[in-house]
């Protein structure tokens, strides 16, 4: 069987329809701004998915548009499998808040993580608790 297990080494790349070529040229290239970042080595696949979650409500609700969400590789884990990067990847796939998301540039940290590009969020779509 074909397993859709994603490699250590593997470049991470999706994007929704419609975004323009040229956001999404910049965004490939790290060229925009990156205004907060997410560290989930060392965390269980659990406390992984829960930080990640409200990392990005807590981006949405700041109006950021760029983050970079560091899963590692997976070299060191028990199971010689990237659960990290396979949770990230699935994660953000189905989170309607996402636009794109691809590996970044070697300086960022190469396929150990990944560029993570936000929708805009209308300022009358945030609560005020």
């Amino acid at each position: 069987p074909v397993s859709d297990q994603i490699e250590s080494s593997e470049s991470l790349f999706f994007a929704r329809p419609g975004l323009q070529k040229k956001l999404l040229r910049q965004f490939k290239r790290g060229a925009l701004t990156i205004e907060d970042s997410l560290d989930l080595h060392g965390l269980n696949k659990v406390q992984a998915q829960q930080l990640l979650d409200a990392f990005l409500t807590q981006q949405s609700e700041r109006q950021h548009r760029c983050v970079i969400v560091i899963h590692g590789k997976g070299i060191g884990s028990s199971s010689k499998q990237p659960v990290l990067k396979n949770l990230v990847f699935t994660q953000l796939k189905n989170d309607a808040r996402i636009l794109a998301f691809c590996s970044t540039q070697q300086r960022d940290g190469g396929t150990g993580a990944v560029y993570v590009l936000l929708k805009k969020t209308p300022l009358n779509d945030i609560d005020d608790h």
